[in-house]
């Protein structure tokens, strides 16, 4: 079982937001780490939801099948994860 750490930023003025993601293993060694610029973003929700989405898809692309997801878009994260076919232990900050 692996960690998986996420957030997203929001710029309103240029409509762009960015991502972070980090995976680690129980006892916090990194495995991998990925970053993403998104554009056109409309309003905050945006960057969260594409977080979470871009967080499970490079777990599953690693083949980790169960994740611990620790950020802030419960709602987005339970959909995705029945979606992908993914077991999580949700940690809401």
């Amino acid at each position: 079982m692996v960690k998986i750490n996420f957030n997203a930023t929001f710029e309103t003025l240029h409509k762009r937001g960015g991502i972070g993601i980090v995976i680690r293993d129980i006892e916090g060694f990194v495995f991998a780490a990925k970053v993403v610029q998104i554009e056109g973003v409309l309003d905050s929700c945006h960057p969260e939801a594409s977080t979470a989405y871009h967080a499970l898809e490079f777990a599953t692309d690693r083949g980790f099948g169960s994740v611990i997801v620790k950020g802030d878009a419960l709602t987005v994260l339970k959909a995705l994860s029945l979606q992908m076919k993914i077991y999580l232990v949700l940690v809401v900050l």
